[in-house]
């Protein structure tokens, strides 16, 4: 159900690919590069460390750059990685010093402007591709890295750890922006939602989504019978594949968190997944990489569905199981799947499974529509048996077969249970209202139907006992005096269940959907109108709140952008995330980024003065600290750097100064390793304080 384009063949386990408009390239466990034209011929092999140890099947230590043809390898013993240029034959760029153990995890951006490097000893270190100069460093983690990837417009940076923490780094603002635990170590991550929210694979099966500008987690789904090993998003950002120990490759629903389908692809474990344009490259565990052409017979699917030639669907589904993740085809089966399942199941009532099995034929290939019917057909018998004790007014008994087998629920029998219940009690309630004896009796007689049926006997109960709090319930709603509807609910919960709470709670969601997407379109009018009317609606109040608070500060950030009021615009986007996605901010925030690379240059020729002349109109904005103070930090490095060479340095006084404003960091140990003055480094008692560069005002030298 997938359309190969073609499968390459490796001595062992590929455990990094790249696809590159002329080349693709392969690198294995034992340190082999392959490079294949576009006809997909071998035309390059070499192993650049012949004599080092196999690198672990699933390590994440071998990455390729997605645009400059460098990639990064580690020593599987040392705690030294290699950067090299590929365009040709490898040629080294540079040797990587600065992890404390073993490189664990390496990853480049996007746009090949960063690279990162996570090791053993729980460092990740930032690096400037072009250079190999460090540019910043994560705080230490209390283990290993096993994962790190950028966002597709290089500005985040997730780093996950064995202790079961994840942080994320904005690389333009140099500030660590979330921190939290997951319930399992994190395998992989992939961005989308336009980088504003990453899905999380974790070792135990388990998917999480955490959404960035929100900075919310939500729940967590054990999604995956096998430990999933690798993840990428497509191209449209509404599903993610995930590769499987098992050899399966998992395509999951963003919006729903469900599974769209789950096949086989190889009969050992999938290692590797990359999406390159319309291609899908797979490596698997035994030496061979899969291409996979996703888009195959797109066209022609989705002219299909436009002219409900829905025959023709099964055939190229059963071609290239990927044209069921089409938005075209979702949408087409939102609108069809309820009806056909109407019909499906009122046949399979009857017994007549084949004539069922008929409706859903042109469909057979799609996983969704083939799970439900197989769990209804093979539920036949009960199936049939709810129709009758349904048609037979047999009810108690209808209950207790569907609480036994809650796939029933889905049936034409089940629902007119369930229309007939409502009915019934709705009538009852309308007679116990009159409060009269005849009435109540007759009240008594319609509900006596299912006094045995468990889980309605609480209700049956309220509404003859409670009949006046019911009464209550109605005229606040007529009225509209839903503050004090919610307040008779919380004192009365039996009201919960009853069809008018249930209409009252889609209907405020609905509104609150509104609410969301007037304030998302800057719609303040709008909002303010809606926000009104939901305020009594408590049972919304979490989000409620969210949304006013979102509302507000988008309002105080367009009054400051009118007023030209920078502090306060950079003050806002400081403690919320989401304006700075914002047109008018990014605009503004582009300058300080483009500032931000000059001054990157400037660092490495440690130039402190000219970076501080260059963001003298920053000055006293919190939001732009961090990073211009971490490309002074960078300058001083260079300087001391630089200065070693000359000799005659107080390197005791310069250390001391350095950990003053930026503590003990990576990149101080690393420089005093180089130039032979770590026992200089060890024997300073200064408090370490990563953070003195807020309290002291930095100098234009670190060594006078």
């Amino acid at each position: 159900m997938f359309y190969q384009l073609d499968r390459l063949v490796s001595d062992t386990t590929v455990v990094a690919l790249e696809a590159y408009d002329d080349a693709i390239v392969l690198f294995d466990k034992n340190y082999t590069l392959y490079r294949y034209n576009e006809e997909c011929k071998m035309t390059y092999k070499q192993t650049i460390l012949p004599n080092q140890e196999q690198l672990h099947t699933y390590t994440k230590s071998v990455s390729f750059s997605p645009v400059t043809k460098h990639m990064l390898a580690p020593f599987a013993d040392k705690p030294m990685g290699l950067h090299l240029d590929i365009a040709v034959k490898p040629t080294l760029v540079n040797k990587l010093t600065q992890p404390r153990k073993t490189v664990e995890t390496t990853a480049f951006s996007s746009e090949g402007s960063y690279f990162a490097v996570g090791d053993a000893a729980g460092r990740t270190n930032l690096f400037h591709a072009a250079t190999g100069n460090l540019v910043t460093s994560f705080l230490p983690r209390p283990d290993y890295i096993s994962c790190l990837q950028f966002s597709s417009n290089e500005r985040f940076l997730v780093s996950s750890s064995y202790d079961k923490s994840t942080t994320i780094l904005d690389t333009i603002l140099n500030i660590e922006i979330a921190a939290f635990k997951t319930n399992d170590v994190v395998e992989g991550v992939a961005f989308f939602n336009d980088n504003h929210s990453i899905a999380m694979i974790q070792r135990n099966g388990a998917f999480q989504i955490y959404h960035i500008d929100e900075r919310h987690m939500e729940s967590d789904k054990n999604l995956f019978v096998s430990w999933p090993t690798a993840i990428v998003t497509m191209k449209d950002e509404r599903h993610v594949l995930v590769g499987m120990k098992n050899g399966s490759l998992v395509a999951v629903n963003l919006e729903t968190q469900e599974i769209a389908f789950d096949e086989k692809i190889t009969n050992s474990g999938v290692t590797q997944l990359v999406r390159h344009e319309n291609m899908l490259m797979v490596a698997q565990e035994k030496g061979y990489t899969l291409l996979i052409d996703i888009e195959h017979d797109l066209e022609e699917f989705e002219n299909a569905l436009k002219i409900k030639e829905h025959h023709r669907l099964k055939d190229m589904i059963g071609e290239n199981i990927f044209l069921v993740l089409s938005k075209d085809y979702d949408e087409e089966m939102i609108e069809l799947y309820e009806p056909l399942f109407k019909k499906v199941n009122a046949l399979i009532e009857q017994g007549k499974v084949d004539e069922a099995r008929e409706l859903v034929e042109p469909y057979e290939n799609d996983p969704k529509i083939m799970k439900s019917f197989e769990m209804m057909a093979q539920n036949e018998h009960h199936v049939k048996k709810l129709a009758e004790l349904v048609k037979a007014k047999k009810v108690p008994e209808a209950y207790m077969l569907i609480e036994k087998y809650p796939i029933l629920k889905e049936t034409p029998a089940s629902i007119t249970l369930e229309r007939q219940w409502q009915q019934a009690f709705n009538k009852a309630k309308v007679l116990c209202k009159k409060n009269d004896v005849v009435s109540f009796k007759d009240a008594q007689k319609i509900l006596a139907t299912y006094e045995r049926v468990v889980e309605k006997q609480p209700l049956i109960h309220a509404v003859l006992k409670n009949i006046k709090v019911y009464i209550q319930a109605d005229d606040l709603v007529s009225k509209k005096q839903f503050k004090a509807y919610f307040a008779l609910v919380q004192k009365a919960p039996f009201l919960a269940e009853n069809e008018v709470h249930k209409n009252i709670i889609e209907m405020s969601k609905k509104l609150l959907g509104k609410l969301k997407q007037a304030i998302h379109a800057n719609d303040f009018a709008k909002a303010k109108e809606l926000l009104a009317f939901l305020t009594p609606f408590t049972n919304l109040e979490q989000d409620y709140n969210k949304a006013k608070q979102s509302l507000f500060v988008r309002i105080s950030f367009f009054d400051a952008l009118r007023k030209n009021d920078i502090n306060t615009i950079f003050s806002l986007a400081k403690d919320h995330t989401e304006l700075r996605h914002f047109r008018e901010y990014e605009e503004i925030e582009n300058k300080f980024k483009t500032l931000s690379k000059q001054a990157l240059d400037m660092a490495f020729k440690s130039d402190t003065q000219s970076i501080m002349q260059l963001f003298e109109p920053y000055r006293g904005i919190t939001l732009f600290e961090d990073k211009i103070a971490s490309l002074i930090k960078i300058s001083y490095i260079n300087e001391m750097r630089q200065a070693a060479k000359a000799g005659g340095v107080d390197w005791e006084n310069a250390f001391t100064r350095f950990i003053t404003y930026f503590g003990r960091g990576d990149e101080l140990i690393h420089l005093a390793q180089q130039i032979n003055q770590l026992e200089v480094l060890k024997s300073i008692k200064v408090n370490s304080d990563r953070q003195g560069f807020k309290k002291y005002e930095l100098p234009v030298s670190i060594l006078s």
